[in-house]
């Protein structure tokens, strides 16, 4: 019984490493005994022991989202599995290639009060790319396995629709191995086709016929997962704009913001009047990536669409919340772009369009700096830091809420690598995510993230000292919640009780808890020459620091107010 157990995940383990996928990352159980056991002794893979299920999930989601290749989690069974869910969801919405094990009872015990024994059927409805339930692995033949691992991994990973796979494991007492176990390694995996998908004829004609026929045209990209696809798309698309005399719109996490030929204070300058019939004129938007973080894009499409809005959407998710599109098209962007980049010949036109949206920019950036480079550092000030400070070889995660918004508007030209998880947009995790990153890539990896979102992942900080790399959090602290005061609800503070229910301030000395967390060096930084120093050295080591920098509340939203101001100003309001 033992020994056919052990053949059938043993052969599963070795499709895996065979298929290459990334780090197998194992909380501890008893139920899950045979798969720890499986991966932890093959050869062939990498695996890290997360004690916490949910920090490991989102340790996962990190390494998948730098690195694309696909992360194995394995857990036991009951609520172990529950809390991967948060994780799970972000993969499923941000198109992040995960494996997700989860040890179970055998079904005879299913519904009878056996201990750890919940409904893990399904658990993750609407969030996976597949689901399969395994069958008893003691009575199963192995080459099941080895096909379910390689069917596993496809449906993951494809490029055509990247995300969770669940597989939840019925397993059978007794669960230690036979004597002298040796996990299988094979010579060769299992084929499976996981090319590209193909760019359309008809969409490659019909965007350089757009290209060819209307001056007045926008690109706009949303974040993008590193991969050959979206180099191609960095490396062509800058080319084919100037070419066809269209800006550039590029999200912070679009990976294109190292190159000098896009734009990258766009959200600022769309929220000025200055530009509304410069924004109403346009012709034509084709978009590529996940939905932008920039929320004045959206009201702009809302208001004003475009007669044309061409979205290229290779994994078929339709991200559209303003419902402005008139065509899609499920094509890969960068082979699209390279292909249109290497055929399209540019007509004789003026750059007057081109150059108005440059020039906006330009003078957004100024306007920036004329504040943040002469005032006290605040949150802009600090992402501003971050974009001028973090070379090339260093990866930038920004949470959500305040920070990835801050990133958007101020870091300008980045150099280094953004990632953001922008699939369902929560602020749980991010420390395990960055985690996940620093260890499996070997970056040094800087996290920019709020003070509730630090507390409310310190378990990350564990998982970070037990994966290892280089790990630096930079947490502007103002107490609290600061972008529910950007909402309409912060207009009524005395009837809805703000501060205590939406600004949450925790009152708590971030400095006192975050050094009680094993080896973890805590510093401040109270200007930005201050931040740019602490930088410069926690990049250069191993382990975990956590940057701590004052923020008045009060004077960050008064600043913010002031730049955009200057903005509008800049730009003839």
């Amino acid at each position: 019984m033992t020994t056919a157990l052990y053949d059938y995940c043993g052969a599963f383990f070795a499709e895996l490493a065979a298929q290459e996928v990334g780090p197998v990352f194992i909380s501890p159980g008893s139920r899950s005994t045979p798969l720890t056991l499986c991966a932890s002794l093959h050869p062939q893979l990498t695996t890290h022991v997360v004690l916490d299920e949910r920090s490991a999930a989102f340790a996962a989601l990190g390494a998948a989202r730098a690195t694309g290749r696909t992360s194995v989690l394995v857990c036991t069974s009951g609520t172990a599995a529950a809390n991967y869910a948060p994780a799970v969801a972000e993969a499923h919405f941000s198109g992040v290639p995960l494996l997700v094990l989860t040890a179970d009872r055998p079904p005879e015990l299913w519904g009878w009060g056996a201990g750890q024994t919940i409904a893990q059927n399904h658990m993750y409805p609407g969030h996976t790319r597949w689901f399969a339930q395994v069958p008893v692995p003691s009575e199963a033949a192995p080459g099941h396995a080895r096909r379910m691992a390689s069917r596993a991994v496809a449906e993951a990973s494809s490029p055509t629709g990247a995300g969770p796979v669940h597989l939840n494991w019925p397993i059978r007492e007794p669960l230690e191995p036979p004597p002298g176990f040796v996990a299988p390694v094979l010579d060769t995996p299992i084929s499976t086709t996981r090319s590209a998908a193909a760019t359309p004829p008809e969409t490659m004609q019909r965007l350089t016929q757009l290209l060819a026929q209307h001056e007045r045209g926008l690109f706009v990209v949303g974040p993008l997962l590193p991969g050959a696809d979206t180099e191609l798309l960095v490396t062509n698309l800058p080319r084919l704009a100037a070419s066809a005399g269209w800006p550039v719109l590029a999200d912070a996490a679009s990976q294109l913001r190292q190159s000098a030929e896009v734009l990258h204070h766009s959200d600022l300058v769309l929220k000025s009047p200055a530009v509304d019939d410069l924004f109403a004129s346009a012709d034509v938007v084709v978009r590529f990536g996940a939905t932008p973080v920039s929320k004045s894009l959206r009201l702009r499409l809302e208001a004003t669409p475009p007669p044309v809005h061409l979205l290229v959407d290779p994994g078929r998710r339709w991200e559209d919340p303003s419902f402005t599109f008139t065509e899609h098209h499920a094509a890969q962007p960068g082979a699209l772009v390279a292909s249109a980049a290497a055929d399209f010949i540019a007509p004789e036109r003026s750059d007057e369009w081109r150059t108005e949206w440059t020039a906006s920019d330009a003078a957004a950036a100024s306007a920036v700096d004329s504040i943040v480079n002469t005032e006290p550092l605040l949150q802009a000030g600090v992402s501003r830091t971050l974009g001028a400070r973090l070379p090339a070889s260093a990866v930038l995660y920004a949470s959500n809420s305040m920070p990835v918004r801050d990133i958007e508007d101020f870091v300008g030209a980045a150099a280094c690598e953004v990632h953001a998880n922008r699939g369902a947009n929560g602020i749980d995790g991010l420390t395990s995510s960055a985690a996940g990153v620093a260890a499996t890539t070997g970056r040094p990896t800087v996290l920019l993230l709020g003070d509730l979102a630090l507390l409310h992942d310190l378990g990350g900080l564990v998982t970070a000292l037990q994966l290892g790399g280089s790990l630096t959090l930079v947490v502007p602290n103002n107490d609290g919640g600061g972008i529910f005061s950007h909402l309409p609800i912060a207009s009524h503070p005395d009837e809805v009780s703000f501060e205590r229910v939406f600004h949450t301030p925790h009152g708590l000395d971030l400095a006192a808890v975050v050094s009680g967390i094993g080896n973890t060096r805590v510093h401040e930084a109270s200007n930005a020459a201050a931040l740019a120093t602490t930088l410069g050295n926690t990049l250069e080591q191993e382990g975990v620091d956590v940057v701590l920098i004052p923020v008045d509340h009060n004077a960050d939203m008064d600043q913010r107010r002031r730049i955009q101001q200057a903005v509008n100003d800049a730009l003839g309001t």
